[in-house]
C-alpha cells in the first residue's frame, strides 16, 4: 500500500481546496494508473478508469474529513472495484 499522503492535505482536499486535490492528483495519478493498468490489462483502459476515479474523488471530497479514515486504502479500493467492475462489464 502506498505512504499515506498528509492529513492536512486530505482535509484541505474534503473543504475544496484544489492545489491540495492537486497535490493529492500528482501523488497518485500515476500509481493508480499503474496499479489499475495491471488488472485491466490495457493502458488506454486504465487512462479512462483513473481519469473516472479522480472525478469521483473531487465530487465525494467531503467525505475525506469525516468518514474515510485511510485515504490511500480507499483509493486503492475504489480503484480496484472500478477495474472489476470494468472488465465485468466488458467481458457481457
Amino acid at each position: 500500500m502506498a505512504f499515506e499522503i498528509d492529513t492536512s492535505i486530505i482535509k484541505r482536499l474534503s473543504e475544496g481546496d484544489q492545489s491540495a486535490f492537486r497535490v493529492v492528483f500528482e501523488y497518485y495519478y500515476p500509481r493508480i494508473w499503474e496499479f489499475v493498468r495491471r488488472i485491466v490489462k490495457s493502458e488506454t483502459l486504465a487512462e479512462d478508469i483513473t481519469q473516472d476515479i479522480f472525478v469521483k474523488i473531487w465530487e465525494r471530497r467531503e467525505i475525506f474529513g469525516v468518514e474515510i479514515h485511510s485515504f490511500a486504502k480507499y483509493i486503492y479500493i475504489m480503484s480496484r472495484n472500478a477495474a472489476l467492475n470494468s472488465l465485468r462489464n466488458n467481458n457481457r
